[in-house]
């Protein structure tokens, strides 16, 4: 038993059903030759399966699968329609005559056996072609994964919160389910089944369960996302919004987040359906907590029937439940550590569960307030009743803060009166002048003057007259005045700090010159380093940009004064904020005194408000950005400094936008970028989080930036721009480039931080192997390829097509690749903004992942790099004559490999010379352009002439010379045997005749 638990956890939890009993055994074999799902559901009458596609969210047996659409609908359409024959209920599996018997043998012993139990025994039975559920039971393997199928480590760690209630009652009921079966085969049914293929089935069974039937895919539509389709009566699934292709689709299960974690294995954020089963010591019950708290029934039980003991008992489960989860959120990063959750499969089950235990906790914390409010609202009832008796009562909350306010304004009135007595004090240098001789006249007057000023300024401090607001007056422009130092003194740290940074990195750089200036060698490789930009020129332009909010916009541009200048921008601010999406603070208030901050290459204006303008001179359309920012200057934290924290957001417009509004219309598109010169359209925007833009000089995806979905809602701005250029766009794209060509978006790192070299060859090296890729360019060539038009294409062009007409035949083809392949990159080529959105809920990107994904592509680029020197260096060894057995043996096998390479010299020459080489060109391609099932044809006809090949004249031969390869000494080995030769040997070996 124990060897076989160990090959069923080696084997994973798919091939355990096919392992568990001999059932599995017979389907393993009979699954090769079954029609799939897709067919079956075909056969059955289903409509709209090529709507649909399913596929694996991650790699691995275990990956949850998911249903992606193929195309797009509309709101209210039907995507797929299932018939009642492809639903399996307990009415139906009790038409199979042994579980009919085996279900009046249960009611005759009074056993309990729920019509689930029959589905369970109805899928095990299927293991036969000519079963008509045989297909629908493959899918046991594939669609479990609810948290009762996770790992020990998980389980362990379930076992510490609520789950395990439900996953004892899980096993319990399991066992009385083999408890049963066991007894049925007792008597001589046919049903005996594994406790694990029995669990299988049950589990298949809850998730995929509705309305009492088994609907296929139906566990693979409950995803942790917003509901985009609904399935009616009639089993017809509807969109509920306009659904683009490739968009993965979710359904609303209307389950708790418990029932969702057990049966699909996901848990959804802010579930308005979750709740906690609260039992209760005092009196023994159990009570439902929602995320409004207790229920309303249990509420007015405990209000009509003044039941103290209820009120308690359920304080003291709440608040014991709350520790409960507390811990489990406490001890749940050291249980389930990286070495635990290694994929990405395991790190989003460990994202459920913390969730799972981030939404109880919210309820007990909801709890917990509403309990709160009622025995407040009790105490100040009591506070009422006690002072109409004429007891003392304690203060109430707005008496507190009243009692707070008075206090510091008795602080800000002393310090008042502190700074006035250093006036009075300042005015004696006043006071010794008057004595001095020539105003002896008025000196008598002035000082009587004076000492009424002082007496009144004392006087406005003490009783709080109409002198006092003057006073206030000047503390307020005082206090404005040191605001604005503080926020100086901020910004002039700001720039010490950085312009320290880039003296360090100017000395590095000047390291490197002196280096160059003494070698020739680096010379040209140290020019790179000298023309680097400073790290810190990002964080430079924002700590201006925060400069520059203080200042209002003064216009100065009127026209274009550059010859270099290819136009004018004129920017108008129409609103800063909607009615349905203001601007809002970080502190999540609406913006009173928002402005706006605009950014242009190198040009940048002030702030500006509402019906303000800014103009800028245009150089480049293509790769330039107007990047703008938005400030409340209401905000207290503005004052200071602290601009980042009154940031309203910020987004970035390509100019080449506004070239063409119209995105949909293409001859539009190509009369307004050859023959118009001015541009004028007014777009809304949407706001995005500062991290997005400060640091950044344009948007990247998530994968590179890290950064989450925020929280918090944005606010849109309303913007009217007018561009006018001196030619139109398409003879400008045509014009020479003015000035250095546009950098990189991918920084090449600084001299002075070798770190930062090593993560950005990390990055290229991750950039190359995703332009390699190719995936957009390989998904066109495959949907065009499936239309018998291009092999046509193909063979007109390699047989009967003129030599001079293969050029402009290309270009044809080259004009419909790219329609395909703009087809295909709107269809499948999806890019996220946040790290967090997409098939795959990525983490939160930090320095260590960065840097050892830096790591890992700098490892992976530099085995390559070893394997490709090993190649030459083994080729130069080989040809050396260090070794004149192994360099004899080379030099013969390349004359071995001459005289067939002579032969196929002579028959391409002859082919053409013949003119054959049309045929020679056309063969391989025919093969590349045809269908994907003829393809399949021939690739396993090829492969069978190839296992023919292996069988006749076998391996032996490659793998001898493949072996010889690996002993050619590399360059390592060379230098080993080179300095033996030089440093170690010392005479001639002595040979003894035998």
């Amino acid at each position: 038993m124990a060897k076989v638990k160990k090959k069923l956890k080696a084997v994973g939890a798919k091939k355990a059903w096919e392992f568990s009993c001999g059932w599995g055994k017979v389907k393993k074999k009979v699954k090769e030759r079954l029609p799939s799902l897709r067919e079956w559901l075909a056969e059955q009458g289903a409509e709209g399966l090529e709507n649909l596609e399913v596929r694996a969210l991650h790699e691995g047996l275990e990956s949850p699968q998911a249903v992606f659409l193929t195309k797009d609908v509309e709101k209210n359409e039907v995507i797929l329609r299932l018939p009642e024959e492809c639903l399996l209920d307990a009415e139906k599996a009790l038409n199979d005559e042994v579980l009919c018997k085996a279900r009046e043998q249960l009611q005759r012993w009074k056993s309990e056996a729920s019509m689930a139990f029959f589905v369970c025994l109805r899928l095990l039975r299927a293991t036969h072609r000519s079963d008509p559920w045989c297909s629908l039971a493959t899918l046991c393997t594939s669609s479990t994964t609810g948290a009762g199928r996770w790992s020990e480590a998980f389980q362990s760690m379930m076992a510490k919160t609520s789950l395990k209630e439900h996953l004892d009652a899980s096993q319990r009921e399991l066992k009385t389910w083999h408890s049963a079966l066991q007894r049925l085969v007792k008597e001589g049914f046919d049903c005996n089944f594994t406790l694990e293929s029995l669990g299988l089935a049950r589990d298949f069974w809850y998730a995929n369960s509705w309305s009492g039937k088994v609907l296929p895919w139906y566990s693979w539509l409950v995803q942790p996302a917003s509901a985009n389709v609904s399935l009616n009566d009639a089993y017809e699934l509807v969109a509920l919004t306009p659904i683009k292709a490739g968009t993965q689709l979710s359904l609303d299960a209307s389950l708790d987040n418990t029932q969702l974690l057990l049966r699909h294995g996901v848990v959804l954020n802010e579930n308005l359906k979750d709740e906690i089963q609260l039992k209760l010591l005092t009196p023994e019950r159990t009570i439902s907590l929602s995320r409004v708290g207790i229920p309303a029934q249990v509420v007015d039980q405990i209000e009509e029937e003044q039941n103290t003991q209820l009120f308690v008992s359920i304080l003291k489960s709440t608040l014991e439940q709350r520790r409960s989860v507390k811990e489990s959120l406490k001890i749940l990063p050291q249980t389930l550590n990286f070495t635990v959750c290694k994929g990405a499969l395991q790190r989003r089950r460990k994202q459920f569960l913390e969730t799972f235990l981030e939404g109880q906790l919210a309820i007990l914390q909801a709890t917990l307030e509403q309990m709160q409010d009622a025995e407040q609202a009790e105490d100040a009832d009591e506070v009422q009743g006690e002072e109409a008796t004429g007891e003392e009562a304690e203060e109430s909350p707005d008496e507190e803060v009243h009692r707070e306010g008075a206090t510091r304004f008795a602080q800000i009135e002393q310090n008042i009166k502190t700074m006035t007595e250093d006036y009075t004090r300042g005015t004696t240098e006043v006071r010794s002048q008057m004595r001095q001789p020539g105003s002896k006249a008025t000196g008598g007057k002035n000082r009587v003057q004076l000492a009424r000023v002082v007496r009144c300024q004392h006087m406005a401090v003490l009783d709080g007259s109409k002198v006092f607001q003057r006073f206030g007056d000047f503390s307020r422009g005082l206090l404005h005045q040191m605001k604005a130092g503080v926020r100086d003194l901020k910004h002039k740290a700001a720039d010490a700090a950085l312009t320290l940074k880039e003296t360090h990195e100017q000395r590095a750089v000047d390291y490197v010159r002196e280096l160059a200036a003494s070698d020739e060698d680096l010379q040209d490789v140290a020019q790179n380093a000298m023309e680097a930009k400073a790290s810190t020129s990002a964080e430079r332009l924002w700590t201006q940009i925060c400069k520059d909010a203080h200042t209002d916009h003064e216009e100065q541009l009127d026209e274009i004064d550059s010859e270099e200048a290819s136009g004018m921008l004129e920017v108008e601010v129409v609103k800063l904020g909607t009615h349905d999406f203001p601007l809002l603070r970080p502190d999540r208030k609406v913006a009173e005194k928002a402005v706006l901050l605009l950014t242009l290459m190198e040009s940048r204006s002030k702030s500006l408000k509402e019906e303000k303008a800014a103009k800028f001179q245009v150089t480049e359309l293509l790769g330039t950005d107007l990047v703008i920012y938005t400030f409340d200057r209401a905000s207290p934290k503005f004052a200071i400094g602290m601009e980042d924290k009154a940031c309203c957001g910020g987004c970035v417009l390509p100019l080449s936008a506004i070239l063409q509004p119209d995105q949909g219309s293409f001859p539009s598109a190509l009369y307004s970028s050859f023959s118009c010169e001015r541009f004028e359209v007014q777009l809304q925007l949407q706001l995005l989080p500062l991290q997005l833009l400060r640091g950044r000089r344009k948007l990247q995806i998530g994968e590179v930036s890290g950064i989450n979905t925020p929280q918090e809602t944005f606010g849109h701005i309303v913007l009217k721009l007018k561009l006018t250029l001196k030619q139109s766009p398409a003879k400008l794209f045509l014009s020479p480039l003015s000035g250095v060509p546009r950098e990189t978006l991918e920084s090449k790192g600084h001299v002075s931080d070798p770190f930062s070299v090593i993560k950005a060859c990390g990055l290229s090296v991750a950039r190359l192997q995703t332009a390699l890729r190719m995936d957009p360019l390989k998904a066109a060539l495959h949907e065009m390829r499936e239309n018998w038009l291009l092999a046509i294409w193909w063979s007109a062009l390699m047989l009967m097509a003129p030599l001079w007409t293969w050029p402009f035949i290309f270009n044809i083809f080259l004009a419909t690749f790219a329609w395909t392949l703009n087809r295909c990159q709107r269809r499948c080529c999806v890019r996220h903004l946040y790290a967090d959105e997409g098939e795959e809920k990525k983490e939160d990107a930090d320095v260590v992942k960065e840097a050892v994904k830096a790591s890992l592509h700098i490892m992976q680029f530099t085995e390559n790099l070893n394997k490709a020197a090993a190649q030459i260096e083994k080729f130069t060894f080989a040809l050396g004559l260090e070794d004149r057995c192994l360099s004899s043996i080379f030099l013969m096998l390349c004359f071995t490999f001459a005289v067939p390479m002579s032969f196929v010299t002579i028959i391409f020459q002859w082919i053409f010379t013949t003119g054959l080489w049309r045929y020679l060109l056309w063969l391989p391609g025919s093969f590349v352009v045809l269908p994907e099932a003829v393809r399949e044809v021939l690739h396993q006809g090829l492969k069978h002439l190839e296992e023919m090949k292996q069988e006749m004249c076998g391996d032996d031969f490659e793998r001898r010379l493949q072996g010889f390869w690996q002993r050619v000494p590399d360059d390592a080995e060379a230098s080993h045997l080179h300095l033996y030769k030089r440093y170690v040997f010392r005479g001639k070996p002595v040979r003894e005749s035998l």
